[in-house]
């Protein structure tokens, strides 16, 4: 009997949903080795350049995400707050 166009049996579901994972964890691979030749071309800058200074790349993650600390700094103020305000104080928040 033919199936309709777009409908999928579970286990082709599976095959698509393994494949998708095996991609994931190939690309996480890769992403970790990238980081670590990152993190070596930015110890080779620190010898040349005779600076401790590096700046990460590295995403800071914490329990809320940037638009929950905006939202929560400015319904703290009725007048609300100028860019520079407000960016003063989400740094301030973490």
């Amino acid at each position: 009997m033919p199936r309709a166009a777009g409908v999928m049996t579970v286990s082709e579901l599976e095959k698509m949903l393994e494949g998708r994972k095996i991609k994931a964890i190939q690309l996480a691979r890769k992403r970790t080795g990238l980081q670590k030749q990152l993190e070596e071309i930015d110890r080779q800058f620190v010898e040349v350049m005779g600076t401790a200074r590096v700046v990460s790349r590295r995403r800071l993650k914490n329990g809320k995400s940037f638009r929950s600390h905006v939202l929560a700094i400015l319904r703290k103020s009725k007048k609300g707050y100028s860019i520079a305000q407000l960016r003063f104080r989400i740094i301030a928040a973490g």
